[in-house]
Formats: C-alpha cells, sequence, structure tokens
C-alpha cells in the first residue's frame, strides 16, 4: 500500500458565522463532503506561529509546502528579516556591507557644500504591500532611509499587490512611500507597476517584458510603446483605478523625468524575499547587466547572483522527500506550472535538485490572463497523470497539488471559484476510485486558506488574499471508509489490504491530529513517516 498527499492549494476552514462568500460551502462537493463524514479528519494550523511566521500573519503556500516538508516549524524569512533590521544587525550582513562600500567608495566630493554625492545609483525593487508573502513595505522603509543616511542616490521600483492584500490598498502604501522621499530628497519612485507584470512566474514573458523595460529605460521605454509616466505616482494610482484598473493589474509607469539604469555605474537590490515570482524579471535584468550589479535580500535559485545574497536562506536537509529517499523507496511530484516550484523547491526544504529515487511531472498551467476565465486550470490533466502514474504502482509516496481554490480565489471571482471547488471535488471523485483500485492511502490537506472567505466584511470589498484559518487534513483509507459506512465486509486478498495495521495507522492519526491542540502542517511529514516505517517495517 502506498500514500498519496493530495495538497488543494488555497482551501480553508472559515470561522464565520455569516459567511456568505464561502465558495467551498456554496459549492456542491459530494466527495469532499462524503471524506468529512466518515474518514478521520481534523483542521490544522497553516498560519502565524504554526509555520514560523509572526502570529496573525497569513499563511502562503511556499510557507506551507516548506513546514509540511520539513515536519517542524522554521522560523521564517519575514520574522528572520524584521529580527535583524530591528536590531541592527541586517546591516552588518557581509553582502549589505559590501554592497554599502560599492556604493560609498565611488562617491565624489561636491566643492559647493561639502557633501558626497555617490556616482552610483542604487535600484531598489520590491513589492509595496504589507502582506507579507513576498516582501514588506517596512523592509522598503527602513533599509531605504538607512541607505539615505549614507548618502546613497535611491531610485524606487515599485510593484503594487492587490492578491496578498486589498484590491485597492496601493493608494495606502503609495503615501507611506511618498512620504519616505519627501523626508530623504535622495530617494525617489522610479517606477510602479502591478504584481502581474512584474512577478509573473509562468512564464509569460510578454509581462515581463514589460516590467523590465520600464525599470531599465525609463521614459524612454521603445519596443512595447506604451509611454505610461507619472509625476506622482499616488495620482497615477488614483487614476488608473478611475479605469478599472486596479492594484494588481497597474499598468506599468516611469516617472516623467526618469531615464533608465546606467549599465556602467548602478546596481540593483531586489527586497522580494520570495524566490518563485522574482526569478523571470531577475534573469531579463542579468541579461542586460550581468550578475555582479544584482544584489538580492534572499535566494532566489538563479545560480550567477548566489554570489550577491544578502541573507543566505537555511537549507532544511532533513526533509520528507530527503527521507523517503534515505529509506530506497520511490516518489513523485506532480503539479501544474504556477505550484510546481512548492512540491519540488520548497516541499524538498530549498533544495532545488531531487533526491534519488524522485521523479517530477510538470504539467503546463493555461495560458489565459486570469484564472476565473478557467477555473479548471489544469485539473483534469493533472488527475490523468496521478492516475496513470497510480496504475503503474511505481511509487510509494505521490505529492499532487492542485492550484485552482489558490489561484481562482485570488480573482475575487465567487462564481468562478463555486465552479473551481466543484471541478477538485470531481477530481477527488476519481482519484478515490483509483485509491481503491490500486491500493492508495490519501491525506487530502491544504497549505493556507483563501477560496472559503471571497469577501472582506469589514472593508466591504472582495477578499483576494490568503486568510489566517486552519485547513484540513482527512485521511483516506477503503478499508475504515466502508466500517463508518456501517458494512461489515471485510476483504479477502491478503495482498490487497494490510488489516492488521489499520487501527494502528488510525491512532497515529489521532496522536497528531485529534489529540494535539497545537497541531499544524508540520505534522504531516511526521504522520507519514511513521505509518512509512510502519507499513515496510523499516
Amino acid at each position: 500500500m502506498s500514500i498519496i498527499l493530495c495538497i488543494w492549494d488555497g482551501w480553508g476552514k472559515s470561522l464565520l458565522k455569516k459567511n456568505y462568500h464561502n465558495a467551498i460551502e456554496l459549492a456542491n462537493t459530494p466527495y469532499y463532503d462524503e471524506m468529512i463524514k466518515n474518514c478521520p479528519h481534523s483542521y490544522i494550523g497553516a498560519s502565524g506561529c504554526h509555520v514560523g511566521l509572526s502570529d496573525g500573519q497569513m499563511g502562503n503556500s511556499e510557507v506551507g509546502h516548506m513546514t509540511i516538508g520539513a515536519g517542524r516549524i522554521i522560523l521564517q524569512k519575514l520574522p528572520k528579516i524584521n529580527s535583524l533590521i530591528e536590531n541592527g544587525n541586517f546591516f552588518e550582513l557581509p553582502n549589505f556591507k559590501l554592497l554599502l562600500n560599492r556604493l560609498i567608495n565611488e562617491s565624489t566630493l561636491s566643492k559647493s557644500n561639502n557633501l558626497f554625492f555617490n556616482k552610483k545609483v542604487l535600484h531598489i525593487i520590491a513589492i509595496m504591500s504589507d502582506g507579507g508573502v513576498h516582501g514588506h513595505i517596512n523592509h522598503i522603509i527602513k533599509i531605504a532611509s538607512f541607505l539615505s543616511q549614507n548618502n546613497i542616490k535611491i531610485e524606487l521600483h515599485l510593484f503594487s499587490d492587490g492578491r496578498d492584500t486589498s484590491p485597492a490598498s496601493a493608494i495606502e502604501y503609495a503615501l507611506k512611500i511618498e512620504e519616505l522621499c519627501y523626508n530623504n530628497h535622495n530617494i525617489t519612485i522610479a517606477s510602479i507597476m502591478g504584481r502581474y507584470y512584474g512577478m509573473d512566474r509562468d512564464n509569460r514573458h510578454d509581462r515581463t517584458q514589460k516590467a523590465f523595460e520600464t525599470i531599465s529605460y525609463g521614459n524612454i521605454n521603445y519596443s512595447t510603446n506604451h509611454q505610461y509616466t507619472f509625476e506622482k505616482i499616488t495620482d497615477y494610482i488614483k487614476n488608473s483605478y478611475n479605469s478599472g484598473i486596479y492594484d494588481e493589474f497597474i499598468i506599468p509607469a516611469a516617472r516623467i523625468n526618469y531615464n533608465g539604469i546606467n549599465k556602467e555605474e548602478d546596481l540593483i537590490l531586489c527586497l522580494n524575499y520570495r524566490s518563485d515570482r522574482i526569478r523571470q524579471l531577475l534573469y531579463a535584468l542579468i541579461n542586460h547587466l550581468g550578475s555582479n550589479n544584482i544584489y538580492t535580500i534572499s535566494d532566489t535559485g538563479i545560480d550567477s547572483i548566489n554570489s550577491n545574497i544578502i541573507l543566505f536562506p537555511e537549507v532544511i536537509t532533513d526533509n520528507l522527500g530527503k527521507k523517503i529517499s534515505d529509506l530506497g523507496l520511490k516518489q513523485l511530484r506532480i503539479a501544474e506550472t504556477e505550484k510546481y516550484a512548492h512540491v519540488t523547491f520548497f516541499l524538498n526544504g530549498g533544495n532545488e535538485n531531487p533526491y534519488p529515487n524522485e521523479d517530477r511531472i510538470l504539467i503546463p498551467s493555461p495560458k489565459i490572463p486570469y484564472y476565473d476565465m478557467q477555473p479548471e486550470m489544469s485539473a483534469e490533466e493533472i488527475t490523468y497523470t496521478l492516475i496513470r502514474e497510480m496504475k503503474s504502482k511505481k511509487y510509494h509516496f505521490i505529492c499532487v497539488n492542485y492550484a485552482n481554490a489558490d489561484m481562482v480565489g485570488h480573482t475575487g471571482n465567487l462564481d468562478a471559484s463555486i465552479k473551481a471547488c466543484e471541478i477538485l471535488d470531481k477530481q477527488l471523485g476519481k482519484i478515490l476510485k483509483e485509491c481503491n483500485n490500486s491500493n492508495y492511502q490519501l491525506i487530502l490537506t491544504s497549505d493556507h486558506g483563501n477560496i472559503e472567505e471571497m469577501f472582506n466584511y469589514i472593508e466591504n470589498t472582495k477578499c483576494t488574499a490568503h486568510t489566517s484559518n486552519n485547513v484540513p487534513v482527512i485521511y483516506y483509507d477503503n478499508y475504515f471508509y466502508r466500517i463508518n459506512q456501517k458494512n461489515t465486509e471485510e476483504y479477502t486478498d491478503e495482498n490487497f489490504y494490510d488489516k492488521k495495521n489499520i487501527k494502528i495507522y488510525k491512532n497515529i492519526f489521532n496522536k497528531y491530529f485529534i489529540k494535539n491542540p497545537s497541531s499544524g502542517l508540520s505534522d504531516i511529514a511526521k504522520f507519514i513517516i511513521e505509518i512509512i516505517n510502519i507499513k515496510y517495517e523499516l
């Protein structure tokens, strides 16, 4: 008997008593409902301290998968960077000091006022948001302020959010950045754009190209022929709203007198600490500027700029994938493009390469502007691939991710989100049938909440962000599923079913998820490994 870990990305459990925008409850999900009724299940922590974030901080896909894979709580980048900045140790990190020295050592003395001004300009690229998933506005403010005190000329290139924050919250953040610039005359805003352009991760290079050209060439952006400029970003954002274009999709624009990056002199510092949504843009910038002049706050998985990382990440070597590999068992990871990095790189604790006996299958995500246009995404193809591999009985462990609930939930489209839930349930029915045929156990869970709350009742607007809700963990085995349905017929084929251990498995589930009041995503790997050790008498 083998195990499938099925992760429904963005599927949480809402605690709101009057939630008229809960796509899960509004959807017709008979297979999911039957599992909740008949299988051991619980709701576990996937945010805040359960995943190494600050209390109240919503979870996200990177943190969720990393915590699942690690089997323990890892202090995540946001609280780690916050702490280092607050105690001043961030500015003493070797590569930050190297960056500062490169900027200062190129300074020239102005004879008129005896002040130092720098030939080099530092271009800071960052998400302008307090969502905390990819970066944080506080990091922009505090790091830029520190550099400004050292007479560094800074140009800011800002991505508006609208996915991990409210769809029209960029004005609030832009006002803080304008205040930063007012108080520090050597800090200016060079460009603004929605994350749709600057943070694409699905190889939509037309979006990345617009972001790259706006940052690199400014108001002399020639190849895309879009002359979007601004004098004041708050005015530009307001005009964008008036045109029906909100934070995530704000069209790239440059300050009216910004002439781009000086390839011979300037340096770049990227403050987005999550790698998957910044790689495409960084690759384009590396091709243009070279790798030596680009610094990143954290690891991006790009080898050519690894030496310029400010805060080197913790690589988690004793993770779920490594343990399964060390046991000599075969494993498989399946996901579509949007979540492929999560079931590979992040689940493996930041290790890019597969372990021995680990195979990976990438299913392309559909090439559409917005996923509410196609809420099924690539779910059918994923299920077809999963069932084909289940039938082969080649693998002892399979991890599969379905992106629908998260990616469609981010659009704020309730009808499309309901459809996404129903599509997932349809896939679940197919998987359960094959679990019975091919003798697989199934663990169904999620990495964070999203689609269960599609409206912000406090702000009276669509909710496109993740939530801090718990997520389900459900353990399916055909034997106790039938027992709970009061069907006492037992399997006669001893090779088909491991009857002697089913009560043990259920007790292990109870230990980690029912009797443990602080259970979270980190307990999933422990549960899987303990079952595997019993199952294969290891």
